[in-house]
C-alpha cells in the first residue's frame, strides 16, 4: 500500500500558530514572578513561627542543661543523680518532647496545604486564560472542586511514596534529633546559656530554610499538576506539553538538558509517573514548568524571556528576550558550558538512591495511559484522598459514594437514559394494554350471557384482545431483556469505577461443605466480581460454606473456622446470581462488622421517627410472616427497612438490597441517590 501523501505546507498558518505559541509561552513564563512572590509571602508568614519555636525551645533546653550541672556549671558525673534533679530534668525533657510535637504538628501544615491548593487552582485557571487568550482558542475549563485539588496534592511527586506533609514531618524530625544532640553536647562541654541559645537559633534557622525550600518546591509541583490537568482537558487542541526551563545561570544542568522536550499530556502525573531526572519538580527549588504545544504547530519561531547582563548563579540579571530555541542555544549565547555542567552534575540532587546509575525506562503505552490519567485526575484522586482520611461515619461514606456514583452515571449517560426511556415507554404500553383488556373482561363477566349484546361485545373483545396474552408475554420478554442489558451496563460501569479505587473481584473459590449444590457454587462464584478483593480474601479464609439452592435464600454465619450456611433461591441463573449477591452482603456484614455500624447510622437517619410495621401490611399473599417488621421510609422496597433489632451488632437489609440493586438491577437505586451513594461509599472504603 502506498504511503499517505504529506499535506502541503501552509506557511501562513504555520506563522500564525507560531505567533500564538510565542504569546502563550510568554504568558507561561510570567508565572515565575507570581510563584516567586507567593513563595516570599509564605516565607514571611512562617518566619515568626520559627523564631518563636527557637526561643521557647532554647529556654527549655537551658533548663535541662542546668539540671545536669552543679552550681559551678560543671556537668554532674556521679550516679545516681538526686531524685529532685532527675524529676526536674524529666519534666523538662517531657516538655521538650511536647514542643517537638508542636513543631511537627503545627509546622504550617495547614497553611502550606492551603497555599498549595491555591497554587494548583491558580495555575489551572491561569493556564486556561493564557491558552484561550494568547492562542485564541475556545477551550474546555471544567470547574475543579476542593476535594479534587486535595486529592491530586496528596500524591507524591517522587516515587518514594512521600507527600509534602511527610517531608514536613521529616524536616521537624531532623530538627528534634539535632536538639537532642545539642543537649548532649552542651552537657558534655559545659556550654553556657548564651551558646545554647545561639545553637538553637541556628537549628531553628535551618528548619525555617528547609520549610521555605520545601514550600517552593511543592508549589512548583502543584503548579505543574494544575497545568497538566488543564492541558489534559483540552487534548483535542494540544499535541503535547513542552518542558520549559528558566533561562538563567541558576538553572540546574539536568533541567537545562530537558528544555524544549515534548511529552504526553498525561506524563508526570500520579497515573503516569515521570522518569528519573525528568520530573517537575526535578529537584528542591526547581523552577521548571510545562508549556502547552498547540496542535498543528510547525517549527516555532519567536522570543523567550531570559536573564541577561549581571546574571550569575547567585544573582539574577536583567530580563531580556532571546531567539534561542532552547537552553543549549541560550547557554551558547551567554558563554555557559552546558556540557561541562552536565558532566559535573550530581544526580543525588534529584534522584532516589535506587534510581542512580540506572537509565530511565520509557513509559509504555503512554497514549492509552493518558486517557486513564484524564479520568483519574478528574475523579479518582479525590475519592482516594477522602478514603485516606478515614470513613467511620455514614455521612463520610455517602460523600465518597457521591463522587463514585457521579462517575458511574457519567460513564453510562450516553446509553442508560435512552434505554430506560424505552423500557418506561414499553412498560406503559404493557400497562395500558393489560388494563384495557382487564376492564373489557370485567364488563363481560358482569353481563349475563343471555343478554343480546353479550355476543356483540364478546366479538369486539376477541378482535381487540384475542391475542392479548401472547402480545403481553412478547412485550414483557422484550422489557425483561432490556432491563437485564441495562442492569449489566450499569453493573459493569460500577465495577470499573470501583476497580480504579481498589481491587475488585476474585477467581478463587470458597471451601465448600460436602453436599453443596453445583448451581449455588456457580452463582456464588459469579457474584464475587461485584465485591472488593480484600473482602473476598477474608471470606475465603474465614470458614467453609454450606451452599445450597432452597425455596427462600438466607445466610447464617458460623464462627471462624467453622461452616456458614449460604442458601440461595431462584429458578434461573440470573435469579440465583442476584440472590447470591444479596446473601454475600450478609456474609460481609458477618465478617466485617464495621459495615453494620455504618448501616445502623444510615438506617437511623433515614427512618427517624417511624414506627415498626408488618412488611406485608396491605399486600395480599405477601408471604411475610407476622414477625417480619420494618420501617418503611421512602425505600424502593419495604424490605430495605427490615428490623433485626436495630443495634450495631444486628444484621440489616440496607447493604444487601443496595448491592443487589446496583449490580443486578432488582430496584431502580439510581432514583435514590442518597442510598446509592451510601452503598458505593461502603464498597469503596470499608
Amino acid at each position: 500500500m502506498a504511503a499517505n501523501p504529506k499535506p502541503h505546507k501552509n506557511e501562513a498558518l504555520d506563522k500564525r500558530i507560531a505567533e500564538r505559541e510565542a504569546r502563550l509561552e510568554a504568558h507561561v513564563n510570567k508565572y515565575d514572578d507570581i510563584m516567586d512572590k507567593r513563595a516570599a509571602q509564605y516565607a514571611a508568614e512562617i518566619k515568626p513561627f520559627w523564631n518563636r519555636a527557637g526561643k521557647v525551645i532554647g529556654e527549655e533546653m537551658a533548663k535541662i542543661v542546668a539540671e545536669m550541672q552543679d552550681a559551678n556549671g560543671v556537668p554532674i558525673r556521679r550516679q545516681p543523680i538526686r531524685a529532685a534533679k532527675m524529676r526536674n530534668m524529666q519534666r523538662a525533657l517531657e516538655h521538650l518532647g511536647k514542643l517537638q510535637r508542636y513543631v511537627r504538628e503545627a509546622e504550617q501544615t495547614g497553611k502550606l496545604t492551603n497555599n498549595l491548593a491555591f497554587t494548583y487552582t491558580d495555575s489551572y485557571y491561569y493556564n486556561a486564560f493564557g491558552l484561550q487568550q494568547a492562542a485564541q482558542l475556545a477551550i474546555l475549563t471544567p470547574v475543579i472542586t476542593h476535594a479534587q485539588v486535595i486529592g491530586v496534592l496528596a500524591n507524591p511527586w517522587l516515587p518514594d511514596g512521600n507527600t509534602y506533609s511527610d517531608r514536613l514531618r521529616a524536616n521537624t524530625a531532623l530538627l528534634g534529633l539535632k536538639m537532642r544532640e545539642s543537649v548532649e553536647e552542651a552537657v558534655q562541654k559545659g556550654w553556657d546559656t548564651q551558646r545554647i541559645a545561639r545553637r538553637i537559633k541556628d537549628i531553628a534557622g535551618e528548619g525555617y530554610y528547609n520549610s521555605v525550600r520545601l514550600a517552593r518546591t511543592e508549589m512548583t509541583r502543584a503548579a505543574g499538576q494544575g497545568a497538566s490537568h488543564l492541558f489534559m482537558q483540552n487534548a483535542d487542541v494540544l499535541d503535547g506539553k513542552r518542558w520549559n526551563a528558566t533561562l538563567d545561570s541558576r538553572t540546574a544542568p539536568k533541567d537545562a538538558a530537558n528544555d524544549r522536550k515534548i511529552y504526553e499530556l498525561g506524563y508526570d502525573t500520579p497515573e503516569i509517573p515521570g522518569r528519573p531526572g525528568e520530573r517537575i519538580p526535578n529537584h528542591p527549588n526547581c523552577r521548571c514548568k510545562w508549556s502547552p504545544v498547540l496542535a498543528s504547530l510547525g517549527v516555532r519561531e519567536g522570543e523567550r524571556i531570559a536573564r541577561g547582563d549581571g546574571d550569575t548563579p547567585t544573582n539574577f540579571g536583567e530580563n531580556i528576550y532571546t531567539n534561542a530555541k532552547d537552553y543549549r542555544a541560550y547557554a551558547k549565547e551567554r558563554g555557559i558550558d552546558l556540557d561541562d555542567r552536565l558532566r559535573n552534575d550530581d544526580p543525588r540532587r534529584y534522584l532516589r538512591r535506587d534510581e542512580r546509575g540506572k537509565s530511565p525506562a520509557l513509559v509504555k503505552g503512554a497514549s492509552a495511559a493518558t486517557a486513564k490519567a484524564v479520568a483519574a485526575a478528574t475523579w479518582a484522586a479525590p475519592v482516594t484522598q477522602l478514603i485516606a482520611g478515614g470513613v467511620v461515619t455514614e455521612e463520610k461514606a455517602r460523600e465518597v459514594g457521591d463522587l463514585i456514583r457521579k462517575e458511574v452515571e457519567r460513564r453510562v449517560k450516553d446509553v442508560a437514559p435512552v434505554m430506560q426511556q424505552n423500557i418506561d415507554e414499553l412498560t406503559a404500553e404493557v400497562d395500558t394494554l393489560f388494563k384495557g383488556a382487564n376492564d373489557f373482561a370485567l364488563r363481560l363477566n358482569a353481563m349475563d350471557s343471555s343478554d343480546p349484546s353479550f355476543l356483540q361485545l364478546y366479538d369486539e373483545y376477541m378482535k381487540k384482545y384475542g391475542n392479548v396474552n401472547k402480545e403481553l408475554a412478547a412485550k414483557r420478554e422484550v422489557i425483561a431483556k432490556a432491563k437485564k442489558e441495562l442492569a449489566g451496563i450499569r453493573a459493569n460501569a460500577a465495577v470499573e469505577a470501583l476497580t480504579e479505587i481498589r481491587p475488585m473481584g476474585s477467581k478463587k473459590a470458597h471451601k465448600w461443605d460436602a453436599g453443596s449444590h453445583t448451581k449455588a457454587k456457580v452463582a456464588i462464584a459469579q457474584a464475587q466480581r461485584f465485591y472488593p478483593t480484600a473482602w473476598l480474601n477474608d471470606s475465603h479464609s474465614f470458614n467453609s460454606l454450606d451452599a445450597k439452592v432452597v425455596t427462600r435464600g438466607y445466610y447464617s454465619g458460623g464462627p471462624k473456622g467453622y461452616s456458614s450456611e449460604f442458601k440461595i433461591s431462584g429458578t434461573t441463573e440470573d435469579d440465583l446470581t442476584s440472590v447470591a449477591v444479596h446473601e454475600f452482603g450478609h456474609r460481609f456484614e458477618h465478617i466485617r462488622p464495621e459495615i453494620k455500624k455504618l448501616e445502623k447510622q444510615f438506617y437511623d437517619r433515614r427512618t427517624a421517627g417511624e414506627d415498626l410495621e408488618w412488611i406485608g401490611k396491605g399486600l395480599p399473599n405477601s408471604g411475610y410472616s407476622k414477625s417480619e417488621v420494618a420501617r418503611f421510609d421512602k425505600f424502593l422496597s419495604r424490605y430495605m427497612g427490615k428490623d433485626y433489632g436495630n443495634k450495631e451488632t444486628s444484621y440489616f437489609e440496607i447493604f444487601t438490597m443496595g448491592a443487589e440493586s446496583i449490580f443486578t438491577g432488582t430496584h431502580r437505586i439510581d432514583t435514590d441517590p442518597d442510598y446509592y451513594n451510601f452503598i458505593m461509599g461502603v464498597l469503596a472504603s470499608v
